[in-house]
């Protein structure tokens, strides 16, 4: 797929335009819609998009390029997401990415039915069990056990080495660093701390040979070799004629070079989404992302606008999705809006039973609201001294210090509460 190949949504555009001399005919796209698509909620959807929106849809039907849309919230991105799925020609292989399981769910019952819609593992793991060359078998702890082995042959194994390199080994499959200074350089930059006489690169294509030889003889691959395994040994190539990528700013460089690779030369790919509210970051995803796609897919972005919480509150309503990498901020918004008769649901881990543990050691004995900021700087306190203890250093030290006292946190939200009201005691 070459730069020439891409197209753009020209958000500044205030009318459907034109594309290589065809104008937008909202007739003729009802009329060529495929087998199963509903014309009726097409037909509503056109009618109300604005310019920016119907000129998506012209991208869509008349050229067979790459398509980016960048909006902000509130913008319409999802509806335009299934309206574009909904006009596609038949007789194409189609696939939606989502980031995770609940967005993918939610995307299944907006999609077509004949858009495969999927998280990227799940695409990636039903690729490694279908054209593996042994039966395939998920072991969760695959490379920590290799990391953990490796270690102990250098004779330089603690818990906290282990973990520094596990997190190593993972950012470079992530970011898609294979030269010894882009290692280096990760490891700097998360400020990972090894041995002295330790050989981090070595170590790092160490763990990679191994783990890529157990699948390849025994069949075991893990959530990391999910999306390595189809790039690595060319699994999937060219099996999608158009791949959606859904919230499209939080898409790793991995995950963009499946993309790639599944729609290959002849594909193309539709993004949707907003560097503005890129919230995984945490998790490998490319800070640039959006960026880099329009780059690499040879499309153009649109006009993002930033909003504050302030602004969106009022704008939110039931079937509106927000994600963030904190959940204590996620629970003040939603204590807010349930304020406003706005009914919420929290979605992802179980807050309660993960918060419970952390609570009852924070809030041991009683206090007065005014308290509790201190009780949790003390509760942090003896939190980085365990972990320090435990062989964390650097980031990976701060970052588990701050998962922890997220928890803590969530039951300051709302004030002059019994904190204990969330975990049931």
């Amino acid at each position: 797929m070459t730069a020439e190949q891409g197209a753009l949504f020209p958000a500044g555009d205030g009318h459907a335009g034109v594309l290589g001399g065809v104008p937008f005919n909202p007739s003729a796209v009802l009329r060529s819609l495929r087998p199963g698509v509903d014309a009726g909620q097409v037909r509503a959807a056109l009618g109300r998009f604005t310019p920016q929106q119907l000129n998506v849809v012209h991208h869509v039907v008349n050229s067979a390029r790459n398509v980016m849309v960048v909006a902000t919230a509130g913008s319409g991105k999802s509806t335009v997401l299934r309206t574009t799925a909904q006009v596609l020609p038949g007789g194409l292989t189609i696939g939606a990415f989502a980031l995770n399981r609940s967005i993918a769910q939610e995307l299944r019952g907006a999609l077509p039915g004949d858009v495969q819609v999927s998280t990227f593992h799940a695409f990636g793991r039903r690729l490694v069990e279908e054209r593996g060359p042994v039966q395939a078998t998920f072991v969760e702890w695959k490379r920590l056990n290799i990391v953990k082995a490796i270690l102990k042959e250098a004779g330089a194994y603690s818990a906290g080495v282990a973990k520094s390199l596990l997190s190593l080994v993972r950012l470079s499959m992530v970011h898609i660093a294979n030269s010894a200074d882009a290692v280096l350089a990760l490891a700097a930059e998360q400020e990972f701390e090894f041995p002295a006489g330790l050989d981090v690169v070595g170590a790092v294509r160490a763990v990679q040979d191994r783990a890529l030889s157990d699948f390849r003889t025994r069949g075991h691959f893990d959530y990391d070799d999910m999306l390595y395994l189809p790039l690595k040994l060319g699994y999937g190539f060219e099996s999608l004629d158009v791949a959606l990528v859904d919230e499209a700013q939080d898409v790793s460089r991995l995950q963009h070079r499946l993309v790639r690779h599944v729609v290959g030369r002849r594909g193309r790919v539709i993004f949707v989404g907003d560097d503005r509210q890129a919230t995984h970051g945490f998790s490998g995803a490319d800070k640039g992302g959006l960026t880099r796609a329009a780059e690499v897919f040879g499309a153009a972005t649109g006009e993002v606008l930033r909003v504050t919480e302030e602004e969106v509150l009022p704008e939110l309503r039931p079937g509106d999705l927000v994600i963030c990498r904190r959940n204590a901020p996620m629970l003040s918004m939603a204590m807010r809006l349930v304020q406003e008769g706005v009914p919420v649901e929290v979605l992802g881990h179980d807050l309660v039973k993960a918060m419970e543990g952390h609570v009852r050691r924070c809030f041991a004995y009683s206090f007065v609201p005014d308290e509790v900021e201190g009780r949790r700087h003390e509760y942090g306190m003896s939190l980085l001294q365990s972990h320090d203890e435990s062989g964390l250093r650097g980031k990976v030290l701060r970052r588990a210090v701050e998962a922890d006292m997220d928890l803590p946190s969530c039951v300051a939200v709302p004030r002059g509460m019994d904190p204990f009201w969330l975990v049931g005691s």
